[in-house]
């Protein structure tokens, strides 16, 4: 009896902890993200982002008033519904540019860890996925080609050093440029075909492939802009050079 009541102490710390680390986080996602959310959400995204903070907020109180009585489940689920609201919360920051900073974000349901701009942000697990998530952050950072843990992210660099064209970010394409050239060349095509009789010497063709050539480039970079330049973007946000070997990697 004396052993499992040990056991049952020990078991309570460790609820006890767990919850005062998910209430810290919860804590810390309402002053960064959740009360910048003042802008008037459409009515879609109202539905959404309001039952999951109600939920979370209910929970919270719930457990806090229980807190001797709590089973490690109504941990689970408090964390479970504070990773759905954290990630609808980060989704409706960035659609809605309340936060600027925000590139990108993921959870790794692995680690048991939601990463911002591909940096850790929340912890959401128990000791067990701690103690995963430690060895796969571990081995997630080390270096493809010599296996090095020396390693810095590309972005860092750039601040470092943002005339070093290695480093830089991915660019979108000048597409509305393009556009313009697109109608300056067309237009000025059409002009000499039918309604310039000056003689001037000039061809039209020439200008007519212009126009075309500038078409399909504009073209392509608003197929670049709208279908790659994001997971491009997201790849470089996450990519390490190796200070070892110089490689550059991304994960």
């Amino acid at each position: 009896m004396l052993s499992q009541g040990l056991m049952d102490n020990g078991n309570q710390q460790e609820i006890k902890d767990r919850f005062e680390l998910l209430v810290e986080i919860h804590d810390d996602l309402q002053q960064r993200f959740i009360a910048k959310m003042q802008v008037p959400l459409n009515d879609k995204d109202k539905l959404k982002f309001m039952p999951r903070i109600e939920k979370i907020e209910s929970l919270k109180k719930h457990i806090s008033e229980h807190i001797k009585t709590v089973e490690v489940r109504d941990l689970h689920q408090y964390a479970f519904c504070l990773k759905e609201a954290a990630m609808l919360t980060l989704k409706l920051c960035k659609k809605y540019k309340v936060c600027t900073d925000i590139k990108s974000f993921d959870y790794n349901a692995k680690t048991r860890m939601i990463e911002l701009n591909g940096e850790e942000l929340y912890f959401l697990g128990d000791t067990k996925h701690q103690q995963n998530a430690a060895a796969v952050m571990k081995e997630k950072h080390k270096c493809a080609q010599c296996h090095s843990q020396n390693v810095v992210m590309v972005s860092e660099l750039h601040q470092a050093e943002p005339i070093n064209p290695i480093f830089a970010p991915p660019r979108k394409k000048l597409a509305a440029f393009g556009v313009v050239l697109t109608g300056a060349f067309f237009g000025r095509s059409w002009y000499l075909t039918y309604a310039s009789m000056s003689g001037s010497g000039e061809t039209p063709y020439l200008y007519l492939f212009a126009g075309l050539a500038c078409l399909i480039y504009t073209a392509y970079a608003f197929h670049y802009n709208y279908m790659k330049f994001p997971s491009a973007r997201k790849q470089w946000e996450s990519s390490y050079c190796c200070h070892d070997c110089g490689s550059i990697f991304f994960n």
